[in-house]
């Protein structure tokens, strides 16, 4: 990781820094590798070793340089995801309510998008019939949906549909179609039935006209 390998970088420039104080005020200075990396060690566990490093990482230029690259970042999630110790730390983090709050509304908008993209999927569609098929789970539905706490839920659900505008709106306009709709047969009978009184009265009309020239 780049961010680990800039630590250390810094912390052996300011062991090498430190060699460099020690030879110019006189003293010999004869380190090999392993000496060095002793003194790196040392430096770290020291307190002001480590609020040194602390002091450099809180450094806009410095984040900058360690912002990792998409590469890098895939690689190290793939790794935390896949390695053992990596799933249990993951699984505790999801156990803090508040961390799973938060990524599941991080996640919110991609899981959508992800569950309408697999509504469309014949396979999905096909797998989601077979779990809704098995008797074990139509079983626990209904025990779920016998339940005191999913009743409530589902009242409060409707009464609060219920009193949305919205909803108010959409409902209004459902009622005067389906009213509209009703009238119709009402008008075309009534038209009807006065097309049948105007054509008696036709017929009517004309018989009269007929006998009254049959008298003369």
């Amino acid at each position: 990781m780049r961010m680990i390998k800039t630590v250390w970088v810094f912390v052996f420039l300011l062991a090498t820094a430190s060699c460099a104080g020690e030879s110019s005020s006189g003293k010999e200075s004869s380190l090999d590798y392993n000496d060095l990396k002793t003194m790196v060690k040392d430096i770290i566990q020291t307190e002001e070793g480590q609020k040194t490093i602390k002091e450099v990482l809180t450094k806009d230029e410095v984040k900058h340089e360690l912002i990792l690259s998409q590469p890098e970042i895939k690689q190290a999630v793939l790794t935390a995801l896949t390695s053992e110790q990596g799933q249990k730390q993951l699984k505790e983090m999801f156990d803090d309510p508040k961390f799973a709050a938060t990524v599941a509304k991080t996640m919110q908008k991609e899981n959508e998008t992800l569950l309408k993209t697999l509504m469309k999927d014949p396979e999905y569609q096909g797998m989601l019939l077979d779990v809704w098929k098995d008797p074990q789970f139509e079983k626990q539905l209904l025990d779920l949906m016998k339940s005191k706490a999913y009743r409530e839920q589902t009242a409060k659900v409707v009464e609060d549909t219920v009193k949305s505008p919205l909803f108010q709106e959409k409902l209004m306009r459902i009622l005067e179609k389906v009213q509209e709709e009703a009238s119709k047969p009402e008008k075309n009978n009534e038209e009807k039935g006065s097309g049948h009184e105007n054509q008696g009265d036709e017929d009517g009309s004309a018989e009269e006209g007929g006998s009254g020239g049959g008298s003369q």
